[in-house]
């Protein structure tokens, strides 16, 4: 059954909060034009600390969002062996500056989420880096929301995305964008997915990552479906 109007933004809201919930502690060190360098540099530092505290937190917890719109369904991918030899060169580098260290709190690359999709986010134009597992990945996006045309409750936006951060529905001056990669382990579940759904996701939290700009917020969300 299709939500109303008025559960579409008590959804949009619900999933805001959950997402802010994971990351409220890091926003407080979001880059600021009036920053000065060692207050960029100490924010910076800051960052990464919680971030990994957060994983810490939250890894194989479970996550429920109401509504997330899937934009495709690919083949989940793993490093191959020539992408091992490109990881430890991009190691080798991580592990001579200082700043990149906080990188293997959480252990060595394989076993390491968070360093993980980072490597896997510098590797992505190496298609030789990669190879198929047999499961899925489901790429998905939270919808935003704008006030329905009676004024009364909200619709879906079609081609807007991301969280409440702190901003009134229609209002997309301090929407947070989340990139969600949700693993899907049978094909059969898979292929019952159609792109530009908008689901309810229930799942176990694999990894976090936060990032910011002077103008901008970005979360990565790794799920596993259960």
């Amino acid at each position: 059954m299709e939500p109303s109007s008025v559960e579409i933004c008590n959804n949009w809201k619900s999933d805001s909060t959950t997402i802010m919930n994971l990351i409220k502690d890091v926003r407080s060190f979001k880059k600021d034009y009036n920053d000065t360098d060692i207050q960029s540099e100490y924010k910076n530092e800051q960052m990464n600390k919680t971030v990994i505290k957060i994983n810490k937190k939250y890894i194989n917890t479970i996550i429920t969002l109401h509504a997330v719109r899937v934009r495709d369904v690919t083949p989940e991918k793993v490093i191959s062996d020539y992408g091992i030899k490109q990881r430890n060169l991009i190691i080798n580098e991580l592990k001579k500056n200082q700043s990149s260290k906080y990188l293997f709190a959480l252990g060595e690359a394989g076993n390491n989420p968070l360093l993980d999709l980072l490597i896997s986010l510098n590797l992505s134009i190496c298609d030789n880096c990669f190879k198929a597992t047999g499961r899925y990945e489901m790429l998905c996006e939270i919808p935003k929301v704008e006030i329905s045309d009676e004024g009364i409750g909200c619709t879906y936006s079609k081609f807007n995305s991301g969280i409440d951060g702190g901003s009134s529905p229609g209002d997309s001056s301090e929407t947070i964008e989340v990139e969600i990669r949700c693993i899907i382990k049978s094909k059969s579940d898979a292929v019952k997915i159609n792109k530009g759904s908008i689901n309810q996701l229930k799942s176990k939290i694999k990894c976090i990552n936060y990032d910011s700009s002077f103008s901008s917020e970005k979360v990565i969300l790794i799920l596993e479906k259960m």
